[in-house]
């Protein structure tokens, strides 16, 4: 009977929303997926697949992502193919919910062979119920130099994205 009874207590405790030390706050490695769009330049579909880690100090949170996107922009006479990121984030969290903003590091390739630019944007993920998986999205503007030999290529995203903490 007692081994029942504390089996029971173990179960309860690793389903319990917040019940582990991993489910409490932001502090971790995590595993995204993003699907959304390209707004500018014209509408296109976009997707990521990442890995991060975030760290609290504090009253704030500090993190990394790299990730790799997939898309079909046309842009200085050229398509994008897929973009590689390499993304710091930095934001407060407020309950289960991160608002943050991001820059960082963005790598073009496609028939042109590859360009390198910078990214900047702003995001939030809610954690559903404290526990390891989050929904969210992010709004991201990736500004190339000279690209391709055309000018400027600016292309902005905008995504919802799954994540899951571990």
């Amino acid at each position: 009977m007692m081994r029942n009874i504390a089996s029971l207590a173990l179960v309860a405790t690793l389903v319990t929303p917040g019940a582990t030390l991993a489910q409490q706050g932001w502090d971790g490695s995590f595993a995204s997926a993003n699907l959304g769009l390209v707004l500018d330049p014209g509408d296109s579909a976009t997707g990521s697949i990442g890995i991060g880690f975030d760290r609290e100090f504090g009253r704030f949170v500090g993190g990394v992502e790299l990730d790799v996107a997939r898309t079909d922009v046309i842009g200085n006479g050229t398509v994008i193919d897929n973009t590689y990121r390499a993304k710091l984030r930095a934001g407060v969290p407020v309950g289960n919910t991160l608002v943050y903003g991001l820059g960082g590091l963005a790598h073009a390739t496609g028939d042109f062979g590859g360009e390198t630019g910078y990214l900047l944007g702003i995001g939030a993920e809610h954690r559903l119920n404290g526990g390891p998986i989050s929904l969210g999205g992010e709004l991201i503007h990736h500004e190339f130099n000279d690209f391709n030999g055309g000018g400027d290529l600016r292309v902005q995203t905008l995504t919802a994205r799954v994540s899951y903490r571990f």
